[in-house]
């Protein structure tokens, strides 16, 4: 495999003795390295162009080099250094040493690695890394602008996780060669917002290199040694106070003069030691509201102490208590062993449902968090895609009583929410024959009265069910493209679908009967909801609008336009995720990949 230094794949001089620095205005954009052989370099180039052109950096090497440490050091650095690695899959690179060598260094590394086939290679020649990975195809006669606008989603997705892992893995690689000093790991909020980061939900079952995983739970133990060895300051601080003010007392009582001095003197230290104790839990607040909040509970009075503690109570202690406590962090846990992608409160508020990607739903007691039930029965062991075989969704019905799942196994489930039992499967959609390359995805809700379940599929249709039996209802045929979501009206009469095929269309519940079609979205349209009084729908696409319509004759009542400003990369971050209407009906929300939600009149 030959190799060149970091350049532009588009051309221009670089010097090969050094590796390139990233570029001015790379910051923001995801790095993908390109890992290929020689011989594929004509298409190498061509595909680094057309990432580049869809928002991406590039990293691609084409120096002709011996195999040496020498070069290996810099390759590690630039595979370090990028997001994703693609590695382009052909019978020359899996026999190739250097690409061998750099899919070993992504799996050290945990880099998340996209590979796709420009040519088949036999299985057993791939590298053992990437041998059980599902593998793109790009074929030599199909479409390569559409192949690669698929690549580019892919590659977008959880692109925040895996920037952030990419520059918490640059840190900790400093730490780890600075003989893992303590004062080069993460400290404070910043701190938290790492550990909220590991568990943010991800599509992708994306997890933090080891070396990323010691360094943040040591800079966590270094922040528990921290907090303690500021508490036992405090206290030895309080505890000389103590002292001393104890050490006054007893010299005027023993001398037997100026009792009345004596008391004072020891109010007068107690006033100084509990403003000392505030002074010092002010200075802590913001960085560490949790020590602050013990050096304040310390400045009070407690007669429940068995010593007694009768401190004075001086101005602002009980207002700078309370402010530490609501600063300081506080959550309920509901733990999965996986990432959770939905969570829904049940109609009386105190229980909540959970869908998760390590194959279950669980429903827990939403004042202690604690486990009511799990919901197994999803994802057999023999189905595995790409994506894994989570659950998508779960809600509950109307009444409470149920719990609706959906999941990438093609099925939907309603399970009784009390006892955890199965009460219906809902099969029917991805027949054999149906691409399942990145799972069956299914979507569910259930009917105002909770009597059926509507769901939508990537297999083109809607289905409605019996959601006591399980027994198929109507299959909503009509749509010539996954269908992305289905929701009833609120009487439960009709139903509308949002689908890929860039339209919305209202159908007769009972009978499956297509109503209306409703056109004018120029991409997929993600959503539809109707207005709580049902006479009218909104719906939200990838061509940067939603609009509003009549849901009894379809018609087109307004286009609501407004997000992705100029400037914006509007084929990747403009994208309308959502739109509802107020409970009033009076008012829309929207949200949208530009990071901003509107409310529209």
């Amino acid at each position: 495999m030959t190799r060149t230094g970091q350049q532009r794949a588009t051309g221009g001089a670089t010097d090969e003795s050094a590796p390139t620095k990233t570029r001015a205005g790379d910051a923001d954009k995801l790095i993908i390295f390109i890992s290929y052989s020689k011989s594929d370099m004509a298409f190498a180039d061509r595909l680094v162009e057309a990432l580049e052109a869809n928002g991406f950096s590039t990293r691609i090497d084409r120096r002709s080099l011996e195999y040496g440490e020498k070069w290996q050091g810099m390759l590690r650095d630039f595979i370090a250094e990028a997001d994703t690695v693609v590695f382009v899959v052909s019978p020359r690179s899996v026999a190739s040493q250097w690409c061998k060598w750099e899919v070993a260094q992504v799996a050290a590394l945990s880099k998340r690695l996209v590979p796709i086939v420009l040519e088949p290679a036999p299985q057993e020649a791939l590298p053992p890394e990437i041998a059980d990975w599902q593998l793109m195809p790009f074929e030599a006669d199909g479409d390569f602008n559409a192949q690669v606008a698929t690549l580019a989603a892919v590659l977008l997705t959880d692109r925040d996780w895996v920037k952030e892992h990419t520059r918490l893995a640059g840190l900790a690689a400093t730490w780890d060669r600075e003989q893992r000093r303590p004062d080069a790991l993460i400290q404070g909020r910043p701190l938290a917002a790492v550990e909220a980061w590991k568990s943010k939900p991800r599509k992708l079952n994306l997890k933090p290199s080891a070396l990323v995983e010691a360094f943040i739970s040591e800079s966590r133990a270094e922040e528990t040694r921290r907090t303690r060895r500021n508490t036992r300051i405090a206290w030895s601080v309080a505890a000389s106070a103590l002292v001393l003010a104890g050490l006054a007392v007893w010299q005027s009582i023993v001398a037997g003069r100026e009792r009345d001095r004596a008391e004072l003197e020891l109010e007068n230290a107690r006033i100084a030691q509990s403003r000392f104790l505030l002074d010092r839990a002010r200075e802590r607040l913001d960085k560490n509201p949790e020590v602050s909040m013990l050096l304040m509970l310390e400045a009070l009075p407690d007669e429940t102490a068995p010593w007694r503690r009768k401190w004075p109570v001086i101005d602002g202690a009980h207002t700078a208590l309370d402010r530490a406590w609501r600063v300081t962090p506080s959550s309920m846990v509901l733990g999965h062993d996986g990432a959770v992608n939905a969570a829904a409160f049940s109609p009386d508020a105190t229980k909540v449902v959970t869908a998760s990607e390590d194959r279950t739903a669980r429903v827990w007691d939403a004042a202690t968090g604690r486990e009511i039930v799990v919901f197994k029965g999803h994802c057999p062991p023999s189905i595995d895609y790409w994506f894994g075989c989570a659950v998508n969704s779960a809600v509950f019905s109307p009444d409470g009583a149920k719990v609706v799942t959906a999941s990438l196994d093609a099925t939907a489930r309603v399970w009784d929410a009390a006892t955890g039992l199965e009460v219906a499967v809902l099969k029917g959609h991805c027949p054999p024959g149906v691409d399942g390359t990145f799972g069956c995805h299914v979507t569910s809700a259930f009917s105002p009265d909770g009597e059926r379940v509507v769901t939508a599929s990537q297999d083109t249709t809607a289905r409605v069910w019996d959601a006591t039996t399980g027994r198929e209802i109507a299959v909503l045929k009509g749509h010539e493209d996954a269908v992305l979501s289905a929701a009833f009206s609120p009487e439960g009469e009709r139903i509308v679908t949002a689908s890929q095929d860039k339209t919305a269309r209202f159908w007769d519940a009972a009978a499956g009967r297509e109503i209306a079609v409703l056109k004018g979205h120029a991409e997929r349209v993600e959503g539809a909801a109707f207005s709580p009084d049902g006479t009218k729908v909104v719906t939200a696409s990838f061509d940067k609008t939603a609009r509003v319509w009549d849901a009894a004759t379809g018609r087109e009542i307004a286009v609501i336009k407004g997000h992705c400003p100029p400037g914006i990369l509007a084929a990747f971050c403009c994208h309308v995720n959502s739109a509802v209407f107020s409970p009033d009906g009076a008012k829309v929300v929207t949200a949208s990949l530009d990071a901003t939600a509107r409310v529209w009149d």
